[in-house]
């Protein structure tokens, strides 16, 4: 008991899923749906961009949509939004929405995000995220010449729910998607911990415990 109690436990602790990266979206870079990938103002994002592969397999595909149900996805502007850098926004008057659908198998959490105005003036909006298709977090809110903060440690201007997702989240703003622009959203995605892993895991401890306590005794 006393060799093989460590040894099971170390071999629980490399069946749990590692601990998950995070992913930014900055829409920086070569990301937009033009021939070579640059981007210009006004120029789609590529639904490809925030997409996780690892070793060839999808775990997470991102959509974008100017407004909510529009076929047509995101678009990049690089100045102008309360002092971010390379936003996305969305239709005028319209919802603009961010899914983040995770495969079989895995989950996502969404960590943050910032909403700047455009030329910073004073606009009303509102956030709001779904898992799946229920409502799980909803703000309305007004930004001017400072970007407003969301995360998931109430660290920010508004705290987002701490959740992992298996059915995928629908982050949306609006209705004035136009003039509010979105920049720095931060995610996770990681395996779903099988039960049978996590209560052998348990089980494991259990074991060491009642080692202890029977050579303490």
């Amino acid at each position: 008991m006393k060799r093989l109690a460590p040894a099971f436990l170390l071999g629980m602790l490399a069946a749990l899923p590692a601990a998950a990266s995070v992913t930014p979206l900055t829409f920086s870079g070569n990301i937009c749906a033009t021939s070579d990938g640059k981007c210009s103002n006004g120029s789609f994002v590529s639904q490809t961009y925030g997409d996780v592969v690892v070793g060839g397999q999808l775990q997470l595909d991102v959509r974008y949509a100017f407004t909510v149900g529009s076929p047509e996805g995101i678009a990049f502007w690089s100045t102008g939004y309360a002092g971010l850098k390379d936003v996305a926004y969305g239709a005028l008057g319209g919802t603009p929405e961010i899914a983040f659908l995770p495969a079989a198998g895995y989950q996502v959490k969404l960590l943050s995000f910032e909403l700047g105005s455009w030329g910073g003036t004073e606009r009303s909006t509102q956030v709001s995220l779904l898992d799946g298709a229920t409502s799980v977090f909803s703000q309305a809110f007004s930004v001017a010449r400072t970007p407003v903060t969301f995360d998931d440690k109430n660290k920010a201007n508004y705290a987002l729910p701490d959740l992992w997702s298996t059915a995928g989240l629908r982050l949306r703003f609006g209705p004035d998607g136009y003039d509010v622009g979105i920049d720095n959203i931060k995610f996770q995605v990681m395996p779903v911990p099988e039960p049978g892993t996590l209560a052998l895991f348990l089980a494991g401890i259990g074991m060491m415990g009642f080692a202890i306590r029977r050579r303490a005794g």
